[in-house]
């Protein structure tokens, strides 16, 4: 999809052409020249995605829309690597520690295909089943764990390694 067809869509209103458009922002999210376009539509995009009915049986289908809109925001806001989209934060509110959930489904196999990372290694359990990958950023070296887990659909949970 082209940077105007995900604006008109995400804007849409059309369940489908929503989350189609969402799932391509997530998915692009390391590519700041695509997303760059999308910042100062950032308020309009917000309002269009509100109140829609995406479904979703195990998981609400809204996380898609709402990581797509943190997809922009971290573009707009952050100064650091791209890569950063790829972990959970944490934040201090009222001397409480929060986390704010990330996007699940960055599988590190299609990250490696669109040149975003190396995998280091990978760890087996039993020598069958994928336990966790150890890759690294191609762009600013950082290191991470990303574990894969299988439940009502395949998921990982990416972590920095300090």
């Amino acid at each position: 999809m082209t940077t105007e067809e995900i604006y008109e869509y995400i804007i849409s209103r059309d369940e489908d052409k929503v989350w189609k458009s969402a799932c391509e922002i997530i998915d692009s999210g390391q590519n700041h020249r695509k997303i760059k376009p999308l910042i100062e539509f950032l308020p309009l995009i917000v309002e269009r995605t509100k109140n829609l009915n995406l479904g979703g049986m195990f998981a609400s289908n809204q996380r898609f829309v709402d990581f797509a809109i943190k997809t922009i925001n971290f573009h707009k806001n952050e100064k650091v690597c791209y890569c950063g989209l790829y972990v959970e934060k944490y934040f201090l509110t009222n001397d409480i520690v929060k986390r704010e959930l990330q996007y699940e489904c960055f599988n590190p196999n299609k990250e490696l295909e669109k040149g975003n990372i190396d995998i280091i290694d990978i760890i087996h359990i039993e020598n069958k089943w994928i336990d966790y990958y150890k890759v690294e950023c191609k762009k600013c070296k950082k290191r991470y764990k990303v574990e894969e887990r299988d439940g009502h659909y395949m998921f990982w949970d990416w972590s920095l390694v300090i």
